[in-house]
């Protein structure tokens, strides 16, 4: 590990109609989060994310959402090169009320990406961009189902070595959905070489019948019994508009089922969830968001003990409907936790808890951060300094 009084810089995004870039100097006495130089567009009701695109070796950056209205309340779709930071214009279909994730589901050793949401059109998609030496090309082989008010989350769920696709929404029709599609590129039972097919989603059928349908929510991979494959958890409003919580186990691998054991999340709808072992322990434990059925805002941490989620009654933050993110901004071993959005009486936050000692946290209060809501945020090393 680098010494903790050597410079850091790390950068946090979080939007409504702005984007905000922090950069993190810190000391061994405290870390100070000051905005960044870089001008990027403002939005709303959409996502970030950090890919290495173009393997240059440090991260970039992917953003979705609404425009404000300067610039046409237009939903947008945009890669911002780690150099200079401006767009490369790449032809994605612009965003809103979604999800765009990175992901190399093609095996090339490349991230691709998978985007989900309202068009300008006021119409659902879901789609798959292959990268192509830094060029983005609709893949067009893909036969999505339309959704909107989306999540969605690569995975190799039946451990064959290349990314599946998890996706949740709003249908034409108006009914929630969550689709699982298998990707067949690499296929245990074809013939021959299982290295050389071309990526082909298509729907599991019996996963995705045991999956509960929702939209307006959120979803993970994670591997909550530590068995090696990966788990599932999701939330979000389902048939009829009841909130649910429900984690699956995957057991035997490729077979998802609810798991009956942790039955007692909270069920939530329009936040966020993420898992993160923040008390070293050697599991994953889960911080989840959003609003509850009595329509109160929740930010509720679950600490895993064999593979058993239970609520952690000492954890005392703002409660929030919004985004959050795991992440060692401090560089001492241990998760420290970002949020951002709104509480019950609509007051917007965004906050850093910083965990210490381990497993406990505490509100950074040297930070000033502007409260910011329907947007997201995430942590990165912009400049791999450590």
């Amino acid at each position: 590990m680098i010494h903790p009084n050597e410079i850091r810089r790390w950068l946090v995004v979080v939007a409504w109609f702005g984007l905000l870039l922090l950069i993190s100097q810190s000391t061994a006495y405290g870390q100070v989060l000051t905005a960044a130089s870089q001008s990027l567009p403002g939005t709303a009701l959409g996502s970030a994310a950090w890919g290495d695109y173009d393997g240059d070796g440090d991260p970039d950056l992917l953003i979705t959402g609404l425009t404000g209205p300067a610039d046409g309340c237009a939903p947008l779709s945009q890669i911002f090169r780690n150099s200079d930071f401006a767009s490369i214009n790449a032809p994605l279909i612009g965003i809103s009320m979604g999800q765009a994730v990175w992901g190399d589901y093609d095996g090339d050793g490349d991230l691709d990406l998978a985007l989900a949401g309202f068009t300008a059109d006021n119409e659902g998609t879901v789609r798959i961009y292959k990268n192509e030496n830094g060029a983005f090309v609709l893949d067009s082989d893909q036969d999505f189902v339309p959704l909107r008010y989306c999540a969605l989350a690569w995975g190799d769920y039946d451990g064959d070595g290349d990314l599946d696709l998890l996706v949740s929404g709003m249908s034409v029709g108006g009914n929630p959905r969550t689709i699982l599609y298998r990707n067949a590129r690499i296929d245990r039972t074809r013939l021959g070489s299982p290295l050389g097919g071309r990526p082909v989603l298509r729907e599991d059928v019996p996963n995705t019948g045991r999956l509960i349908n929702l939209n307006q929510g959120n979803m993970a991979w994670g591997d909550v019994d530590n068995d090696g494959d990966l788990d599932l958890v999701l939330t979000g409003y389902g048939t009829g508009g009841p909130r649910q919580a429900q984690i699956y186990l995957n057991n035997p691998t490729g077979t998802l089922l609810q798991d009956g054991r942790n039955t007692d999340l909270t069920p939530v709808s329009n936040g966020d969830l993420a898992w993160g072992d923040y008390d070293n322990d050697g599991d994953l434990d889960l911080i989840l968001s959003g609003w509850n059925k009595e329509w109160e805002a929740t930010l509720n941490l679950y600490t895993n003990s064999a593979g058993i989620l239970r609520e952690n009654t000492t954890f005392s933050s703002t409660r929030t409907i919004g985004s959050v993110a795991w992440g060692d901004y401090d560089n001492d071993g241990d998760l420290d936790l970002a949020a951002s959005g709104q509480n019950s009486a609509s007051d917007r936050f965004a906050f850093i808890l910083r965990n210490g000692p381990p497993g406990t946290f505490q509100a950074d209060n040297t930070q000033n951060i502007s409260g910011l809501r329907g947007g997201d945020l995430a942590w990165v090393d912009i400049d791999n300094d450590g």
